[in-house]
């Protein structure tokens, strides 16, 4: 190590900090090496403030190795150098040396905690971060969405909810982030059948019985239609935010609307959960109520259309799409070409498949493939779905070969749908249903 001699001017300070604060926010760890070199050329490399900046940003660009080089050449490391130093550690997948850091600390703050939660959570140690977690004296939403998110990755639905009905009792009160998650965990198994089941409750009930459920379900039901927002929200702030909250997954998501009507998080968030729930009239009450909307509210609305048999209606939302001058992504190209595939438009699929690499520059990916392949094999063309499954510039995967095999059943091609199920035990060797397929 050695001391800091030089002190860099504030605006010099706040010239590189912009540049490494870009290059860390694109992790572009080239641009943030060559700016690194500029500043050591000025001697201001000894500034601990650009030190600590020099830190954040390989941090961010992925590069702890770096940041520890930095690291090392402070005299006298201040609080929030042992926080980027650790943070660094901990996001790029580094959790021995991580936590080994982390215990070097005295007094760590709660972002080193949550740098530590995260990195728990990310690998699926979760029991580990439950012990870090209760040994908080003081938590925040961050903490509290990390433990969420951290059991709904995990399987553990009704812990991450329960975690989420916590949160406040704690008195942390919940963020966009908070209620996304947890929209999250509503739309993943057991959850949504409770919310089909409960909007079920809401149309049967006559007025009489229980208040809690009626608030929860007739909430869902105004707040699921978006534009009456402000007749949910008024309704919402008049009861307790724990009746809301507790009540049912239905409550959730109407406490996110109210909360954030404006967001565009929630509003993909809840479009995705209607879209997933197959309750497509909904997801477009909320989808032409959004007063701003990206790739993934159009992606939400294509995906949703297409997996429900409604092939053109997703093939209307892609249009829309770049008429609003919103351009499509890998995501979108998936669900695009898969609606071509059901609708039976061989040539308009095709196009989609050669614009993405022509128009948007977004090369093919194996899904993609498979889903030409498919396409082609619906309109009859086998040997052209053969030939582009072989020459794809990727080793065919199971999905390849099964739109394959399909095509060859529905063309009485048993010759390749047995090449195909021989592709497919190859990739599969415990599943039989694939030889079972190809006989008849």
């Amino acid at each position: 190590m050695h001391g800091f001699s030089r002190t860099a001017p504030q605006s010099f300070k706040r010239q590189w900090a912009a540049t490494l604060d870009k290059a860390g926010t694109q992790s572009h760890l080239p641009r943030g090496r060559q700016a690194h070199g500029s500043i050591a050329r000025t001697g201001y490399e000894e500034d601990r403030f650009m030190a600590n900046t020099l830190l954040q940003m390989y941090g961010k660009c992925g590069s702890a190795q770096d940041a520890r080089l930095v690291f090392d050449t402070i005299a006298t490391p201040n609080a929030f150098s042992f926080t980027m130093m650790l943070v660094a550690y901990a996001e790029n997948g580094h959790l021995f040396l991580a936590r080994g850091f982390f215990d070097m600390i005295q007094n760590p703050s709660v972002i080193c905690y949550n740098a530590i939660l995260a990195a728990y959570t990310r690998f699926k140690k979760m029991a580990s971060a439950e012990g870090l977690f209760q040994k908080m004296e003081a938590r925040d939403v961050t903490s509290w969405n990390t433990m969420v998110s951290g059991y709904a990755q995990t399987g553990h639905l009704a812990r991450a909810r329960y975690t989420f009905q916590s949160m406040e009792l704690d008195g942390i009160a919940p963020n966009e982030v908070s209620f996304v998650t947890v929209l999250d965990v509503c739309s993943s198994g057991r959850d949504v059948r409770m919310i089909q089941s409960r909007l079920g409750d809401w149309e049967r009930d006559d007025g009489d019985g229980d208040e809690s459920p009626k608030i929860g379900n007739a909430l869902i039901v105004a707040l699921g239609r978006f534009s009456q927002i402000d007749r949910a929200e008024s309704i919402f702030l008049a009861m307790p935010r724990k009746n809301v909250v507790s009540d049912s997954s239905a409550g959730m998501i109407a406490a996110m609307a109210a909360e954030f009507p404006q967001s565009l998080l929630v509003g993909n968030a809840i479009l995705s959960f209607y879209s997933k729930l197959g309750d497509l009239e909904l997801a477009r009450s909320v989808f032409r109520a959004m007063p701003t909307r990206d790739t993934i509210s159009f992606n939400a609305m294509i995906a949703g259309h297409a997996q429900n048999g409604r092939s053109l209606d997703a093939l209307f939302f892609a249009r829309e799409m770049r008429i609003e001058g919103i351009a499509p992504d890998s995501a979108s190209f998936t669900s695009i070409l898969w609606a071509c595939g059901h609708a039976g438009l061989l040539r308009e699929g095709w196009m989609e498949f050669v614009g993405m690499g022509a128009d948007f520059e977004i090369a093919p990916g194996v899904e993609h493939f498979a889903c030409v392949a498919d396409l082609l094999g619906r309109g009859g063309r086998v040997a052209e779905a053969e030939e582009l499954v072989q020459s794809m510039p990727f080793e065919p995967d199971y999905v390849s070969w099964t739109g394959l095999l399909d095509a060859c059943r529905s063309d009485s091609d048993r010759e390749r749908a047995r090449d195909a199920a021989q592709q497919m035990r190859a990739l599969r060797p415990e599943k039989s249903s694939p030889y079972v397929l190809a006989l008849f």
